[in-house]
């Protein structure tokens, strides 16, 4: 059995800040958290790896968090594994070290202007044996189409974000939450949302140019997008819904590989059940994803591994990693269109023993148990029946943390390909 222990702080899993939080046992009506804490991990792609993660909550601004992380490596031995495909690589294996940089700033809020709100956010990793997949179709293997090559991947976009004066943002644009221990008061179907509309440039560099007639994996441009919040507390729904419609286009220009676009959308549902003698909140999470890409043209091959138009395999046509088939390697799969589900039972449990420790400078509200199973498939054509012929499974189970407000997850997926073990912020849907 394969088992991947990662930890990535991809943009997937950090939002714009709507809305603001306040503890009702709080009498002192804190606003400032923080946390600071060391990790290690060990991966095919990094070897292995120490670092830290600092979290902040309300400083500057109520609405901003901050999230930043960097770690280094043990050196390790660099390989390629090159499929048929490609030219074998006869070169002697080199030893190099992984490093990685992540900051992300949520929630700014602009003076004089204050529907709108600013987030950015930065990462960059160098990984001596990260996986490249040259054919992410549903039926391709990862024998075949799997290489490990050592190289850079970069990326960065800005969120720039309105809240429609409407709902629950009608007069006050940033809704109060109010919770105990980390759960929301209200546990019904709040009576209205929020909508907020957003515009995010992007940029993106993917280093692999150990490939012979390798493609440029660079790329650059916006997206546009509506989402509606509608559930009674965002980083932890226990009832409601909430949805996401999204454009992405590149146009090719600067140092862009290509010019391509892709149609995405998010539709979760949340439901809260009676608790169990040992639990403090029970709620079954529901969420379909599905996105095309009109561009995508197969009748026309640019290079050895890309088509005119294609989305990058990084895109949000894809399947596998943190968020989206966890059970895969990142973006294991990759297509001209998608679709996924997934079903989490997620359960808050009444024992902390980290309730009222002094130790961290934040509190740990609670622990959180969850089981969840996806099932999800690429296709080459939006075509709903032979998205449900020969679907990717797989089934899970994690251990989850609220700190500083934030989600802290410890996900371990298995698939037919093997186990993952992921670290991350927030929860995936």
């Amino acid at each position: 059995m394969k088992i991947l222990i990662w930890l990535l702080l991809f943009h997937y899993s950090l939002l714009a800040s709507s809305y603001l939080t306040q503890d009702v046992y709080d009498h002192n009506k804190t606003t400032k958290r923080w946390v600071a804490l060391p990790y290690a991990f060990s991966t095919t792609a990094a070897g292995t790896n120490f670092g830290a993660i600092a979290m902040f909550n309300g400083y500057l601004q109520k609405s901003i968090s901050i999230v930043t992380s960097a770690y280094i490596g043990l050196k390790t031995q660099t390989t390629q594994i090159s499929p048929e495909i490609l030219n074998p690589n006869t070169s002697e294996p080199e030893e190099a070290r992984a490093s990685g940089f992540f900051i992300g700033i949520n929630g700014i809020r602009i003076p004089h202007y204050r529907r709108w709100l600013l987030s950015g956010y930065f990462y960059s990793a160098y990984a001596p044996n990260q996986s490249f997949y040259l054919d992410g179709s549903n039926d391709s293997t990862v024998e075949k189409n799997r290489i490990q090559i050592q190289g850079y991947n970069t990326w960065g976009y800005m969120d720039i974000r309105y809240v429609l004066p409407m709902g629950v943002s009608r007069k006050k644009v940033l809704p109060i939450i109010h919770l105990t221990r980390g759960i929301a008061d209200n546990q019904a179907m709040p009576k209205e949302g929020q909508s907020t509309i957003g515009i995010s440039p992007f940029y993106h560099y993917y280093n692999a140019e150990i490939i012979p007639n390798q493609p440029s994996l660079n790329s650059n441009g916006i997206s546009l997008y509506l989402e509606h919040e509608h559930t009674n507390f965002p980083s932890n729904p226990s009832n409601g819904f909430r949805y996401k419609l999204e454009y992405t286009q590149d146009f090719g220009i600067l140092d862009s590989s290509r010019d391509w676009n892709n149609l995405y959308g998010s539709f979760s549902f949340f439901k809260s059940f009676a608790p169990f003698s040992f639990s403090s909140q029970n709620t079954l999470a529901l969420n379909i994803q599905s996105a095309y890409s009109p561009s995508f043209n197969y009748a026309n091959k640019e290079n050895p591994i890309y088509y005119e138009g294609q989305e990058p395999f990084y895109g949000n046509s894809s399947l596998g990693g943190s968020n989206r088939m966890r059970a895969y390697d990142s973006n294991r799969f990759f297509d001209k269109a998608m679709l996924y589900y997934s079903a989490e039972y997620r359960m808050v449990i009444k024992s902390n023993p980290l309730e009222d420790q002094e130790i961290l400078p934040t509190k740990i509200d609670w622990f959180q148990v969850v089981a969840f199973v996806e099932a999800a498939k690429v296709n080459p054509s939006y075509n709903i029946a032979q998205f449900h012929q020969d679907m990717k499974l797989d089934v899970g189970l994690s251990l989850r943390a609220l700190a500083a407000k934030i989600p802290v997850r410890f996900d371990i997926a298995y698939g037919e390909e093997g186990t993952n073990l992921w670290v991350m912020l927030k929860h995936p849907f």
